[in-house]
């Protein structure tokens, strides 16, 4: 089939299959290891990017334990420390009204055997009698003896009484019950306490108990008319004449703007805080000083309370705990048993227990708890009592002073948190649900208890805010413009917000309408599962992406992390390198297929016309020549054939010029033996030309064989470019595992160094949690101080208060030099920790200057990869000029086939003529007179024109 083919197609054949196929193969090859090289280099970095974004998710995960056992830290130290001061407070406001009862309770016994009262008190004795007052009528007080006799002894009474505060100061008559005399004189002066107006009061009480008992007494707080229906109370003691029997009493009004002075005292209470008295008279319990923080002046003197803990004060009982008041908010309470003889009473102090337990603000930054959340990222804070009460937040949504375990939200992710947090007393988390306080958006929370002796004490909750996992999610650097990493949970809702299509993949949006804001893909199922892996797959948009995946735990809860880039921007490069790699091979086809086109012409062309022109020569035809001017083997060839058909011409020429002078026959034969020699040398001259028209031959076919032969070795060059192309890329691989190795390592010193600069943040804590001690302290000394400058101005017993004040005061300097103690340790600790931290930031420094070392490696991989890219590039060159050789042996083989063409036939044509003539002679010499028919007939046959 072959040999039919034409010339020119079998050339351009020729060159297409040496020049072209190589050409593509060697781009096939290359494109092939670009894209498997690029496909492993975008996974292995998206893999990296999932990891490293998997260690900052677990990081922020320690980060919440670490801030929650420092808030637990703090919120248990405010707790006891505001019960510390509580006590402290309750104490000292306890000791104030005992003082005072107790001073009272002096005075009387005092005035009961003073000479101003004795003599008062006989001097209007025998006024009564001089004026003969029956028992059961009124003493006369408006008469001038009365007042002459008042106007002499109420000078001494009036002044102890409005010097010691008293509202009163009166006396009275043993043994028919008249009051004979009243400092402020009110309506009860000159009344019988036992059968007048007033004899079902206080002052009739005080009266009958004394005289009853000979001893002194108290009557509790009443309304008394006399004062006009205020609250009143009285202690009054027995007057005794000279044999020892009592002739009167004398009391004193208790004056309640001084017990109201003691208990409302506000240093070191806050807005909240107060103290306040109850007592019990007969079956009721009722206030014995006024309140001020609550119940908008209903709470004063004589109204009625009732709670848990006063009924256990009423029966001898401390109590120190937290209650609901009547606003329905927790208080911190502390309630003693007063020791005030004749009066059933209590101390009661009181402070809101989100006041309490809430360090103040500072400099209008908020308290602590707000500036914490503000500090560290999240939405809210949440202090809760155990039994549900949610007595702290920081935004006061809705769910603040509700009972999470029993009011409207019990069923939300916060109450869920609050149960599991004091079921198990364990750290724990609550995923992502909808909130409703927070206007129905997705909320996570986590939540741990304070347990003191197995109880749990309060619930502290924080509410995640998104920000931050968005801030570590959504970081791009190595993601391009089409990448991302996002997380997701088990109910395949998105817990960070996607960078791309935030419109219905943040986590908001996925809550709001889960249908469309899903992720189930087959990353997400097998990261839940606990699978890591990486793989070509299709997004949430149904995009082909490389995506890697993995399972991420925050203690019992899962969550996937994924890490996907669309494929089209991943392979982007191999992409492009194919189209160009595509494009240049059509551009060299073309080039190839043109060249030829025009090189087989240049050659099959003359070739053809010789042809053509050999074959008229062959029919006799010698009239014509071939007009092809070259200067290579062709233009031989074709020279060649147009001087035989020259030489044909001469011979036929003198073949009819011997018909015309036959006579010279003889002669005539002579010159055609002498033209035979002649043919036969040039048929001589005509066997050499082939025989070198060969040896070019042999030699062009040679040199194609040689040129085939470096095309191979070319081509076998340009793979072994390539494998070391492929080590080069392995070994640049090999080096930025090493870089994120040394990476990882970097960020784990980092994070050692955070933990470092924690526990100095701990400790400056503490040194401030101390501080506030030790200015509580000193309040309470200068309230010590106070009381004892109070004590110290009383007479006679009264410098017993002042030893207690003193031993008080000596307790309190003996803590501030442990709280001193404390600071000097937490400066210690301070200290230590910033030692560490130094060594830790060395650490560091020696990792970065191993990633510099593994960069430079890397550098170096890269120098190699592009070495191995030129020799590839020159060995294309090569393998190009071995084509280019391959060509012109072809030419020159095809010239040296056209001469050897062109000298058979010379020889053919010469070999004819020398038979001819021989033939002819013979018969000549034999048939002189045949010759001329026979010339004549030869010259019919050739038409010579």
């Amino acid at each position: 089939m072959l040999k039919n083919i034409k010339l020119g197609p079998k050339l351009v054949s020729v060159f297409l299959l040496v020049g072209v196929i190589p050409l593509l193969l060697v781009t096939f090859l290359l494109a092939d290891r670009a894209d498997t090289a690029l496909a492993r280099q975008a996974f292995d970095q998206l893999t990296s990017l999932r990891s490293v974004k998997k260690k900052q998710v677990e990081a922020y995960w320690t980060e919440k334990q670490n801030h929650m056992q420092t808030l637990l830290e703090v919120v248990d130290a405010n707790y006891q420390a505001a019960f510390d001061k509580l006590d402290s407070i309750q104490e000292l406001k306890r000791s104030w009204v005992e003082s005072f009862f107790k001073g009272v309770r002096q005075d009387i016994t005092v005035l009961s055997v003073g000479s101003d009262v004795n003599r008062a008190l006989f001097g209007f004795l025998s006024y009564g009698l001089n004026q003969g007052v029956e028992a059961d009528g009124s003493f006369p007080v408006e008469t001038p003896a009365y007042q002459a006799i008042r106007n002499r002894v109420s000078g001494p009474l009036t002044e102890f009484a409005r010097t010691r505060g008293y509202s009163d100061l009166l006396l009275m008559d043993a043994r028919s019950g008249h009051v004979v005399f009243s400092v402020a004189m009110e309506p009860d002066l000159g009344t019988n306490l036992l059968s007048g107006p007033h004899r079902d009061q206080g002052l009739s009480e005080l009266f009958r108990r004394v005289v009853a008992s000979g001893k002194t007494a108290v009557s509790d707080f009443s309304p008394y008319g006399p004062s006009g229906g205020a609250q009143a109370a009285f202690i009054g003691a027995p007057i005794r004449n000279a044999d020892g029997d009592i002739a009167g009493v004398v009391a004193l009004q208790v004056p309640h703007d001084q017990v109201n002075a003691i208990v409302q005292q506000k240093s070191g209470m806050g807005s909240s805080g107060e103290t306040y008295l109850v007592g019990r008279r007969g079956d009721r319990t009722a206030f014995r000083s006024d309140m001020l923080t609550m119940g908008d002046g209903a709470y004063v003197i004589g109204a009625p309370i009732d709670t848990p803990y006063i009924r256990m004060v009423m029966e001898g009982k401390s109590e120190r705990g937290v209650y609901t008041d009547s606003r329905g908010k927790l208080v911190m309470v502390a309630a003693d048993p007063l020791s005030i003889p004749g009066l059933s009473w209590g101390c009661v102090t009181k402070v809101d227990m989100e006041e309490a337990i809430t360090p103040g603000d500072t400099e209008g930054q908020g308290d602590f708890y707000a500036r914490f959340t503000r500090e560290y990222g999240y939405y809210d804070l949440f202090l809760i009592h155990p039994q549900g009460s949610i007595f702290y937040s920081v935004t006061h949504e809705a769910d603040f002073n509700t009972n999470i375990l029993t009011g409207p939200y019990a069923d939300s992710g916060l109450g869920r948190l609050t149960r599991k947090a004091m079921d198990t007393n364990q750290f724990a988390m609550e995923d992502f649900s909808p909130y409703a306080p927070s206007n129905g958006e997705p909320a996570a929370f986590i939540a741990q208890s304070v347990v003191h002796g197995g109880n749990v004490e309060l619930v502290v909750a924080l509410q995640l805010s998104i920000h931050r996992i968005n801030t570590i999610m959504q970081q791009q650097e190595g993601l391009g413009q089409s990448g991302e990493t996002y997380l997701v949970g088990s109910d395949r809702l998105m817990r960070s917000d996607s960078r791309l299509a935030p419109e219905t993949h943040s986590v908001k949006a996925s809550f709001a309408d889960p249908p469309s804001g899903s992720v189930n893909t087959e990353a997400v199922n097998r990261a839940l599962a606990g699978n890591s892996d990486t793989r070509i797959i299709h997004d949430y948009n149904g995009n082909p992406v490389l995506s890697a995946w993995s399972p991420v735990s925050l203690g019992d809860i899962t969550w996937a992390i994924i890490a996907e880039m669309d494929e089209s921007e991943a392979l982007a490069a191999v992409t492009a390198m194919q189209r160009l790699a595509l494009l240049m091979a059509a551009v060299a086809t073309g080039l190839v297929i043109l060249a030829g086109t025009l090189l087989a012409r240049s050659i099959a062309k003359p070739v053809a016309g010789a042809a053509t022109y050999a074959e008229t020569l062959s029919k006799g035809d010698f009239s014509t020549t071939l007009d092809i001017h070259r200067n290579d083997e062709v233009g031989q060839l074709i020279r060649g054939l147009n001087g035989t058909a020259e030489s044909l011409r001469t011979m036929v020429g003198r073949v009819i010029d011997g018909v015309g002078v036959l006579e010279h026959t003889a002669t005539d034969l002579a010159g055609i033996s002498d033209e035979t020699t002649r043919d036969a040398a040039d048929t001589n001259d005509r066997s050499s030309t082939v025989a070198g028209a060969a040896e070019e031959l042999s030699t062009g076919l040679s040199g194609v064989a040689a040129a085939m032969e470096q095309s191979t070795t070319n081509i076998g060059s340009v793979a072994t470019a390539t494998e070391q192309l492929n080590s080069t890329i392995t070994e640049v691989a090999r080096r930025s595992e090493e870089a994120r190795s040394t990476s990882d390592s970097a960020v784990e010193k980092a994070r050692t160094s955070s933990a470092r600069i924690g526990d100095l943040a701990n400790a400056a804590d503490n040194i401030g949690q101390v501080t506030d001690v030790i200015a509580e302290i000193s309040q309470q000394i200068n309230l010590l101080a106070l009381n004892a400058t109070i004590e110290a101005a009383r007479a006679g017993e009264s410098g017993k208060g002042f030893a207690v004040v003193a031993n008080e005061i000596k307790d309190l300097a003996a803590q501030t030099a442990d709280a001193t103690q404390q600071i000097k340790e937490r400066i210690d600790e301070v200290q230590d920790s910033s030692a560490s931290t130094i060594e830790e930031m060395e650490g560091v420094t020696r990792v970065i200057e191993t990633i510099h070392d593994t960069v430079g490696s890397i550098a170096t991989a890269i120098e190699e990869q592009s070495i191995a890219t030129g020799e590839i590039a020159e060995n294309i060159s090569q393998a190009s000029q071995g084509i280019d050789e391959v060509n012109e042996g072809i030419a020159g083989s095809s010239l040296a086939a056209g001469e050897i063409t062109r000298d058979i036939a010379g020889v053919h044509a010469a070999a004819g003529s020398i038979d001819a003539a021989s033939r002819r002679t013979r018969e000549r010499v034999s048939e002189l007179e045949s010759l001329t028919a026979e010339l004549t007939q030869m010259s019919q046959a050739f038409k010579i024109n």
